[in-house]
Formats: structure tokens, sequence, C-alpha cells
């Protein structure tokens, strides 16, 4: 076997074609080998490949200067990327004995037992390979092309320009279609037939009792996207105090498209007026498909939105004149695009790569033998694999992604303003205030289909439950989960940041900073699935950024030891660098869950792992925090229905504290000892030792914010401890 190995292959022509005119040209490959073949076999054990990552890069340049003053500038680019994925073979459910089930990859399985991997360690249970083992691919083609001029005249330097790409990704991700059974040990069933769980996975499992199963084809991507962007500005210097900056972008929202034209949305109005698809006689009533006259055209995702011109204005004053002193302030409105990766399930959820899942299957026969959704099997049986076309029967109980076809495209408005002052020959101060507000956020994901609560609900009858079923029951069997991603979302981040500088002289150097900020938002889905929140619940999500930390204080310093005028003491202590960086920050935030599903609504944040606990006392922290205990266990208790905060939609609780709560602090100090000795001329040794959290110096984690979980407030992880290393440099 052959070693991965990684090359790079570089070209590059530079030329000058006369003096006003330049070019440029360069080729770029790259290439990552990973020791398994395409059939997934491992290397070690079956030598017959590698499975190649290649990155292709091919730039053009062109700078002509067509007049005094003014010149054009053009840029070509093409990028492609091939990345494989593969994975080595274990057993499949067919090697286990389960009947009537697709097996699309032969020895590769998802099976999850227990509470899943906690620190790569499934505490309850075992997980068998997981999400992510299937064959698949992720390959990509870009290319761009842009031109801009710059034309200096009198105090103005006038720029305008556009810019234009168009990119194509083509995946066959597969997720979807592996068979996937899930033991959580939360089996509930009040259907004649469908026994209940033991209440334990590892038991579950062992009387063939699965709390879920899903299934389904191989999926084939081919999402689109075209950007194109024009822009006028203009820097004037009005005087030799001030500077103005302005200008104005063109930045039309182009809607993605799917390269095979597949198309497809939901709406609950579309629903209840009884809409039918024209395209697709046999889909179900409330459901836009390709081709329709509410579709949009040529397989786009989505309506474009053209009108779209963001400003930008920013200003630069030196109060006196001496260059000691600028103030600085700016304002812009930025687009933004969203990753192609945002409209994975329209192509690879249902219908054209359906996906069907099974409440409390059973495990030997999962779809002629009762379950939760079909007491007599599914309806004629193993419905995979299957090939969709415009006159395919529609699978039952499919999970969709929904898009909104009407969405408007997010954008960000940005702020600052900055005054930095110089103070004698090596001091610099700085204070900035940092802002920006991004509106239309495409997240959260609202569940369409969520259950209604109702007088003996509980976990094995969400099917039964579903707002479409109840709504019009002929037509509700089609569809389980739908997952809507709004676009209403929001976020904000704004910061004050103070910094002090001091440059080299005398052998000491230092840079230090503080922030004090703040983030806050709805939060940003993307990759949509069928899940989502319940509706009318976006408020009570609400909370701080995942990285958000109120305080940061970093502080670095390198001093050097004197030239020492004796001989022997230069020797010794002459050429030392001793550097030092701190690094002081507040905690993150997180939320309390409770461990326990009270809502029964089968959305995402009504889940026994995403459930909310109340906070019944006002202080969430015990008086002496540490790593042992964090967190007041009775400053938490698990909302019923009457203490719950109750949604008027769904009328079910269990929403009673946001992402608020802090977690410890960090405290970390890294220090760093260097000197080079000097052998001959071109010749040097230089040594080098490190010491990382040098203090070693306890930096616990959040803590364990699942109410009924043993560990509950207790951090049971920490950042890294002491690493030191040494090394030793010869340069020659």
């Amino acid at each position: 076997m052959s070693n991965p190995s990684e090359y790079l292959t570089v070209g590059r022509v530079d030329f000058q074609k006369s003096e006003k005119h330049s070019m440029l040209v360069r080729y770029m490959g790259a290439r990552k080998d990973q020791p398994w073949d395409y059939d997934g076999k491992n290397i070690l054990s079956s030598s017959t490949g590698q499975v190649n990552q290649r990155a292709h890069t091919l730039v053009f340049g062109d700078t002509y200067l067509i007049g005094s003053g003014i010149v054009n500038a053009v840029h070509l680019t093409a990028v492609r990327t091939l990345n494989p994925r593969i994975h080595p073979d274990v057993i499949d459910l067919a090697d286990i004995g389960v009947k009537n089930v697709y097996v699309p990859f032969a020895g590769h399985m998802n099976l999850g037992v227990g509470s899943g991997l906690a620190n790569g360690i499934n505490p309850n249970g075992f997980t068998v390979t997981g999400v992510n083992v299937q064959p698949g691919y992720y390959n990509s083609v870009e290319g761009q092309a842009a031109d801009d001029v710059s034309w200096i005249k009198g105090s103005h330097q006038l720029g305008f320009g556009a810019y234009y790409s168009h990119s194509n990704f083509n995946a066959n991700s597969n997720v979807a279609a592996n068979p996937t059974f899930t033991f959580n040990g939360n089996r509930t069933s009040t259907i004649p037939g469908v026994p209940d769980g033991t209440g334990l996975a590892l038991s579950d499992f062992l009387m063939g009792l699965p709390s879920g199963f899903s299934g389904g084809t191989k999926s084939f991507l081919a999402p689109r996207q075209t950007y194109f962007g024009a822009y006028v500005q203009d820097s004037w210097k009005a005087n030799s105090h001030l500077t103005v900056n302005y200008g104005v972008r063109w930045e039309p929202f182009i809607s993605p498209y799917d390269g095979k034209g597949r198309h497809n949305y939901f709406t609950t109005d579309l629903y209840t007026s009884g809409y039918k698809s024209t395209s697709y006689p046999l889909a179900p009533v409330g459901t836009v498909m390709s081709g329709d006259a509410l579709a949009p055209k040529n397989g786009k995702y989505m309506f474009n939105h053209l009108a779209h011109f963001v400003p930008r204005l920013a200003l630069a004053w030196d109060p006196k004149g001496d260059g000691m002193m600028v103030v600085r302030a700016s304002y812009g409105m930025f687009a933004d695009l969203p990753p192609m990766w945002t409209f994975y399930g329209n192509a690879a959820g249902a219908p054209w790569n359906g996906t069907t899942s099974l409440t409390n299957p059973t495990f030997s026969d999962p779809w002629n033998l009762p379950s939760g959704n079909y007491t007599t099997g599914y309806p004629g049986g193993n419905p995979l694999p299957s090939s969709f076309t415009r006159t395919t029967p529609f699978q039952l109980n499919a999970g969709y992604d929904n898009v909104r076809q009407n969405a408007q495209s997010t954008y960000i408005h940005q702020w600052n303003l900055s005054v930095q002052r110089q103070v004698g020959q090596n001091w610099l101060f700085a204070a900035n205030y940092l802002g920006n507000e991004d509106v239309h956020l495409w997240g959260p994901q609202i569940q369409l289909n969520y259950s209604v609560y109702m007088p003996g609900a509980n976990t094995g009858n969400i099917t039964q439950r579903k707002i479409l079923s109840l709504l019009n029951p002929d037509q509700g069997k089609y569809y389980n989960g739908i997952g809507d991603l709004e676009d209403g979302g929001t976020g904000s981040y704004n910061a004050m940041l103070l910094t002090v500088q001091r440059r080299r002289a005398n052998g000491l150097t230092i840079q230090g900073n503080y922030t004090f900020s703040h983030c806050i938002g709805d939060g940003v889905v993307s990759q949509p699935g069928s899940g989502g929140i319940t509706p009318g619940m976006r408020a009570y999500n609400r909370s701080n950024c995942s990285g958000d930390r109120t305080h940061v204080v970093n502080l670095s310093t390198v001093v050097e030891s004197p030239k020492f005028a004796n001989n022997v003491m230069r020797i010794l202590g002459s050429g030392w660098q001793l550097s030092g960086i701190l690094r002081m920050m507040s905690g993150t935030s997180f939320r309390v869950n409770s461990g326990v599903d009270t809502t029964f609504t089968g959305t995402t944040d009504g889940s026994a792992a995403t459930g909310r606990a109340n906070q019944v006392l006002a202080d969430a922290f015990l008086t002496n925090k540490n790593k042992d205990g964090w967190l007041n266990i009775n400053a938490f208790a698990v909302p019923t229905q009457t203490t719950g905060i109750c949604s008027a939609v769904t009328l079910s609780c269990g929403y009673g504290n946001s992402a608020q709560l802090r977690g410890p602090g960090l405290i970390n100090l890294d220090l760093g000892l260097t000197r080079r000795f000097q052998v001959r001329e071109g010749q040097s040794i230089e040594f080098r030792a490190e010491a990382f959290n040098a203090p070693n110096h306890v930096n616990p984690m959040n803590p364990s914010n699942t109410l009924n979980s043993q560990t509950f407030g207790k951090s049971v992880a920490a950042a890294d401890p002491r690493i030191m290393q040494l090394a030793l440099k010869y340069v020659f």
C-alpha cells in the first residue's frame, strides 16, 4: 500500500506586454489521497486503489492603463473540486436478519441504541457507524468574471465595475437512503397490536422494539446559483483633514435553481383551500410542483428579487492634520447569498428522493408488520427502491423540506465608529464601536405539520394527532414532518473594542484589547430538514448566540534581554525573547432542558432531548459555583400542561427559559522562550520552549444542562490542561 500523500502543482505566467498592459495566468491543482477505494474497502486489507480529493484552479488576469489616471483590471477564475466520501464495510440490516428492507449499499448501516455519542462513547448502549457512512460525492464547478475600473480625477478617485459568477454543485448524498433504526427507550404505544417498550434502550433492542425507522432512495443533488453585482463609488479628499468614501452597489437576488428542474412547495392555506397540482396530478393537496402556475419558472427554488441597491458611506477625519489622531466612521448594507447546501432537501427529500419514517415499527420486518403508523403494515409493503415521475403515486408519511418560494433575501446593516490616538513615539490607543443588524435571516424552521395536544396525548400517538391529518385524513396521510424555513429571523451584534499597542522599543512590545459585546438572534438554518419548532414559538427560541461572550480580554507581550557588553554575559544572556499571551473570557450561553417530552407536538423544541425546563427561581446558580456544582437543581422544574407557558396554536407547554444562562469563563496563559544562536555566517540554531496554559488552570466547560441527568449542573469536561513542547531547529 502506498502511503496517503498530498501534492500541489502550480503554474504561473506573469508578463508585461507593454508599459500599459500586464497579464497574469495561473493554474493550481491539489490532491489528497485517502486510504479507501471506491467500493468502500479499506486498503489496509484490500489494496485496490485510493480515493482522491482534488481541486483545480485557473486564474487569468489582465491590467491595462487606458489613459492618464485610468486603469482597467479584468479577472477570470475557474474552480473545480472533487470530493468523494467513502466508508469501510461493516454489516448491514440484511446481515442481521431484518426482512424486506432495501439496502442500497451492502456493508453499510446506521443503528443507534441508547442516547447516542457523548465524548465518543455511547453511555447507554451502542452505535453502529452512525450517519454519513454511505458512499457519495460532493463535486462543484464555479466560474467567475470581474472587471474593475479606477479613475483618478482631481481630488476624486472614482471606481466602478461588475462581478459575475455561476456555481454548479453536483452531489450524491445518500444519507436518507441508508435504512436507519433507533432504540431510545421512549417507545410508548396506545395502538392495539403495537406493544410498548421496556423503558430501556438496550432492553428494547433485545426485544426487537425500536422507537423509529426510516428508509429512502439515493439522493442526487444539483443546485445551481448565479450571482451578479455592479458598483460605483468615489473616494473624495475633501480637504487635508477629511476624506469621504461613498458609493452604491447593485446586488440583485437571482434565485438558485435545480439542475434537474425539481421544485415543490407547501402552505397550509393551499392545503385548506384544496389546491391540486396540475403538473403532477397525483400530488397531495397543498403542494405546488414544478410546472404549476404558482411555481417559479425553470426549476427555481423561489422568485427573483432584482431591485436590491445597497449604499456605502465612510469618513476619515484628522482633526489637527498632524497625523497623530484620526476619527473614522462608516455605514454599509451588504447582501448575502445562502449556501447551495440550503436547498439540499428540495431534491434529497420527498417526493424526488423521499424518506419514509415509521414510529414504533417492528424490528424484524418494519414494512410488513404493525407500526405506530400502520397497524397492518405499510400499504403495499416495502416501497423502496422507487423512481419518481409525473405519474408516480406520492409516498405516504413523507417528510418535506420547505424553502419559501417568495422568501426575502438576507441583508446586513453594518456600522462602526473609531478614534485612534498616538501618544509619544511608541504608544497607540484606540476606541471602537462596532455594530451590525442581520435582516431576513433564514431560520428558524417552523414545523407546519405539528401534533395537536389533546387529552391522552403521548409520544406514541404523535402521528395520529398531526394537524394535517385532523384537517383532512385522506390527504394528511401523505405528510409527516414539513419544515418551513422562515425568512423573518433577525440578529444583532454590538461591541465596544478598546486597544492599546506599544511598538518594539528598548526590547519591549505590548499589545492588548478589551471587548464588551452582545450577540443575540433567532439563529440560522444552513441545511434545512423536515423538522421544525412549534409554530408561534420563535420569540421563545430567540437567544444569545452560541459563541456570545460578554467580556473578552487579550494581552500579549514580548520582552527581549539586552545586549550585554561582557562577552560571557553576551553569550549566555543576550538574544533571549520571553513572550506571553493572556486571555480571559466570560462564559457562553446555554439553556436547561427538561429531558422529558411534555409537549407531545412532534417538534424539535418539544422533544425529550430539547424540551425546555421551567426556571422557577430568579437565581439559577449555586452560591459557590464550581465544576462540581454550577446550577441549583431546585431552580428548575419539568413543565406540565398547567405550569408551562402554553402555545395558543398547539395548547402545548414547556417553554420556560431561553439561552441566557452563563457557563464558566476561561483564563488561559501561554508562555514562550526563544533564542537563536549564530553558529557561523548563514547558519544558526534556534531554541524554542513553549507552555500552553502554563499555570495549568482548570477551565471547566458548560455544565450538564439536562434536568434528569445524573450529572446535571456539573462540568464533566474541561479545556486543555498544561501542554509543553521543546524544539531545536538548525537553519542553514
